[in-house]
Parts: structure tokens; sequence; C-alpha cells
């Protein structure tokens, strides 16, 4: 493991070693280089985890283990030293203890798609195709799902919840006045179609591909009174999985 940046990695494992029992610690020091190299190589991991400084760039890489490693010993081994290392960046000493973390440098990733994670500026729906949903925000408050359709019927549920006046005439008219067809809340779901149905008792259509579904998010967020700054949507690509729900 020399090749890592050694003050990171030593504070890492010094931590490991006062944190886990001694046969779990001599896995992960055995297991650490092989299982960097594949999370790295499928580019779940960007750079070597203790590099890392962000919390949801591990859990990304933690939810798809199983998409990387063929034996249940390397999955496991690969979700246990995970899991150790976001407890590690939890820890509210971490900075005391001198992990490094350039701002600037952290900045300018944000700024980019050097993290993996793809933002949407209200024009890039073809960037989405292939993902899934990372992180949204809408008027600050965060909002989590595991696909893009899942999370639009949940970003629906917060307006409903909200009471959020502008939903009523969604009753009678989709998000395209100018187009015809079905209102945007339906009595009955459309056959053969993808649709949930929402706490309001009506259903929605969420049969979309994962761009035409941001398309379709952001159009019912404006709609409901949000400005572009108050609709934050990241994506990041699916591993092994092409499926655009």
């Amino acid at each position: 493991m020399e090749d890592l940046p050694i003050s990171n990695q030593k504070i890492f494992f010094k931590w490991l070693s006062n944190t886990v029992p001694l046969h779990e610690y001599q896995i992960f020091m055995s297991e650490y280089k092989i299982i960097n190299s594949a999370l790295e190589n499928k580019r779940l991991l960007l750079r070597p985890l203790t590099e890392i400084t962000h919390v949801w760039q591990v859990e990304n890489a933690l939810r798809q283990v199983k998409r990387v490693f063929t034996t249940e010993r390397r999955q496991i081994n690969a979700m246990n030293l995970l899991r150790a290392y976001i407890k590690f960046l939890n820890r509210d000493n971490v900075r005391e203890e001198n992990l490094i973390e350039d701002d600037d440098k952290i900045k300018s990733e944000e700024k980019s798609a050097d993290d993996g994670r793809i933002k949407f500026d209200g024009t890039n729906f073809k960037d989405f195709k292939d993902t899934k949903p990372i992180d949204c925000k809408i008027n600050g408050t965060a909002i989590e799902e595991k696909s893009w359709s899942s999370l639009f019927a949940k970003v629906v549920e917060y307006e409903i919840a909200n009471r959020n006046p502008e939903i009523k005439s969604l009753r009678n008219k989709n998000l395209s006045p100018r187009k015809k067809g079905r209102p945007f809340f339906m009595a009955e779901a459309i056959a053969g179609l993808h649709c949930k149905r929402v706490s309001n008792g009506y259903w929605i259509n969420v049969n979309f591909s994962a761009p035409d579904t941001v398309k379709e998010i952001d159009k019912f967020c404006k709609y409901c009174g949000h400005t572009q700054s108050e609709i934050e949507l990241y994506g990041v690509k699916k591993i092994g999985d092409t499926a655009d729900d």
C-alpha cells in the first residue's frame, strides 16, 4: 500500500487497529489493496479510499459492492471495510488528527464531474442517461430515493404534504398545457405503463427514461413555483446496469 498517501493511510489504519478486533484488522490490511483497486477499476471510487473525504462517495460504492466482487467472502470484506471508513469519516475529531483535506481541491472537484456526480443545470437532461439519483434537494429539503421514478413520486409527495396550492389544477391538466392528453393526476393507472399512486388518491405516470424523468421533475417543481436554484438534482452513472429507471 506504499502507493497511497502515507499520512491519510496511517491515520485510518491506526484508528482501525484501535477500533476492530485484531483478526478483522488483519483481514482489512491484507484485503485493502485488492478491494481498493477493484473499486477504482469499476469507477465506484475515483481515487484511493483513504483520499476520499466525502461520506456519500463511500456510501455509493457500498451500495454497489455486490456488482464488483463475485465471492461472498470478498463482498463481506469490502462492505465491512467501506462501513469502517464511513465511521472513520464521521468521527468528530477527524480534522484534529490532520486528515488531509484540501478545501480548494474539494471545491474544484464539486464544480466538475471529477467526483462522478452529474449536476442538473436545467438543460442537461441527456447527461442523465443510465444514471440513478444520488442527491436531491427541493428548496433545501433533502429527498432520497434509489431510482428516478421513485424520486419523482417522492417529490410529488413532498408538494402534497406541503399543501402546495398549484398542484390542485393538475387534476385537470398535465405539465404541458399546450399538450392534449391525460391530466397529471389520473383517477386510474395507465394499463401497461409504470404508474405510481400518491397520497392524494390519484395516480401519476412515471414511465419515463432517466433523462425524461429528470425533465419531468424539473417541470413539476417549476410548476409548483420553485426556481432553478431551488432544484438540486445529482445523478451518478450506474455500474453494470444500464436500465434507465
